[in-house]
């Protein structure tokens, strides 16, 4: 099982961050939707971060970090992360303000509404990133 620590890991990371995301959202809102578990757009903590850095993590822990998969997962890291509080973040907000326009000027039954929680706050992605870097060492340390 140990080969498969490169798709294990950040799998188990991503289930585990859904898990927390669902839990944590369910007590904020006093109701758990559990199609929340299978939604990891936004939120507490960021799921895309958090599978991103396991992956990085896992690569660094057991190939070191002068390599090129090293190097890449960090370039490709370090983007998810920027995407998930600016690009998606923004683009969140213009859902909202367009779900706003279309309630105020169309009939609401003619459009679909905009999935609005699309980004992410800096402290969502940093939670991503401390699951995304506990997990595996865990797994190395504790599990092996």
């Amino acid at each position: 099982m140990d080969k498969y620590k490169y798709i294990i890991v950040p799998l188990f990371t991503l289930i585990l961050c859904q898990i927390l995301k669902f839990i944590i959202e369910g007590i904020k809102s006093k109701e758990f939707s559990i199609k929340r578990l299978f939604s990891g757009s936004g939120g507490m903590p960021s799921s895309h971060t958090s599978l991103s850095v396991s992956l990085l993590m896992i690569i660094a822990l057991n190939e070191g970090v002068d390599n090129i998969y090293f190097a890449i997962m960090l370039v490709l890291s370090m983007i998810v992360a920027y995407d998930g509080m600016n690009v998606r973040l923004e683009t969140g907000k213009q859902a909202k303000t367009i779900n706003a326009l279309v309630d105020a000027i169309f009939d609401k039954s003619e459009f679909e509404a905009l999935k609005e929680e699309l980004g992410h706050k800096p402290k969502e992605v940093l939670f991503g990133i401390i699951l995304g870097v506990i997990v595996p060492i865990i797994y190395t340390y504790v599990i092996l």
